[in-house]
């Protein structure tokens, strides 16, 4: 099934061998794109379980020969089946609009680890062999830093070894959750630390420190050591930094707005910094510069995928050079077709049972469409 996009929404994706994999949040439609030569296919439509766009991928992993996408706002799992290219949905359907009941997590061997907004909710562990859940909360185990508190936001970053980081938004507390054993513990990192942006790479957690503005790397032999001092600025509702890349001899950081702050690059032999400047990349809904979602290192190039945008941005990790590609426009009533063709065609398989064709059909009559 191969076709065109109105523009890429992409929030999460999953790699497997030469492609990537992510659902257009827009559309509900799996994409299979092609790192090498930036082509993608069309391969699956899904029912809409809401509104057009509250059901955001937040974590997509592989597992065997299968993909998995966690939603934003409900504790579904959804699966495609690589081989027979059919889909299910696994979990306990509660859905809550809100606020996000997924804002990330990892795999690690057979269970996906979904990691909540705010501390409040609980960690879900998903055993893939089994169909079953498990949930942990915060408070249980660390009730001297949730009692009597109102509920914060978690920065949620990666897997490093049998355990994942994640961050309480603008606090000192970076928590750990051993997977093995299931159990959190909390390491505060200081009195005079806030953390702004987290994430995970190679050599521990790195994180923006708001009170001074360095990018800062932690972990647990070393502690805390200082990295650069940045010049991005704080964005309404936003955190200054999306991403920060660890590469083998760079460190990346991709700001939320790309054409009021641009990219950072320090070097890590040189200890030097470099400024890369995007430009004409605005989104549907962001005049001011890109809002970036997922990304994928591939090669030499890091491909970063905008939101709700028709360009595609890579950036050359040898000469730190960027070319944007543009992809073309499918009309909406083309759109349209294909799902009902999907539909028809039964290429849809749901455990959920209020997946009817009424619900359906109501990603066809959402305001978006008229």
């Amino acid at each position: 099934m191969n076709t065109d996009l109105q523009f890429f929404s992409c929030l999460s994706g999953c790699r497997v061998g030469d492609f990537f994999y992510f659902i257009d949040i827009s559309m509900h439609v799996l994409i299979r794109f092609n790192l090498k030569n930036y082509s993608y296919e069309l391969l699956s439509y899904f029912p809409s379980l809401g509104t057009i766009g509250m059901y955001a991928t937040r974590g997509s992993y592989h597992y065997k020969n299968s993909l998995y996408f966690l939603y934003q706002h409900s504790r579904n799992i959804l699966c495609y089946d690589l081989e027979s290219r059919s889909c299910k949905q696994y979990g306990n359907f509660k859905e809550d609009y809100s606020r996000a009941l997924c804002m990330g997590g990892c795999i690690f061997e057979n269970k996906i680890i979904s990691i909540p907004q705010l501390d409040r909710d609980p960690i879900e562990i998903f055993n893939l062999d089994r169909n079953s859940f498990t949930e942990l909360y915060i408070k249980d185990f660390l009730p001297y830093i949730i009692e009597d508190q109102k509920p914060r936001k978690i920065i949620c970053g990666d897997r490093l070894e049998n355990s994942l980081y994640f961050a309480l938004f603008r606090t000192s507390y970076v928590l750990e959750l051993d997977i093995v054993n299931q159990k959190i513990k909390a390491h505060n990192l200081g009195n005079n630390i806030c953390i702004d942006s987290f994430s995970v790479g190679k050599e521990g957690c790195y994180f923006l420190d708001c009170e001074d503005k360095k990018i800062k790397l932690w972990n647990k032999k070393n502690g805390i050591s200082d990295i650069w001092k940045t010049d991005f600025s704080l964005c309404d509702k936003t955190w200054r930094i999306k991403n920060i890349i660890d590469l083998d001899e760079d460190i990346v950081a991709i700001p939320t707005h790309t054409e009021r702050n641009g990219l950072q690059i320090f070097s890590k032999k040189q200890r030097t910094i470099k400024k890369v400047m995007i430009r004409n990349c605005e989104n549907e809904f962001r005049k001011n510069g890109a809002f970036f979602g997922a990304y994928e290192v591939f090669e030499n190039k890091i491909i970063l995928f905008p939101y709700a945008t028709n360009k595609l941005i890579i950036l050359d990790t040898d000469s730190w050079l960027i070319e944007s590609h543009e992809f073309n426009m499918l009309s909406e009533d083309s759109v349209k077709c294909r799902m009902m063709e999907a539909f028809e065609l039964k290429k849809i398989q749901s455990e959920n049972s209020r997946s009817s064709l009424n619900a359906f059909l109501e990603i066809l009559i959402d305001e978006e469409w008229q």
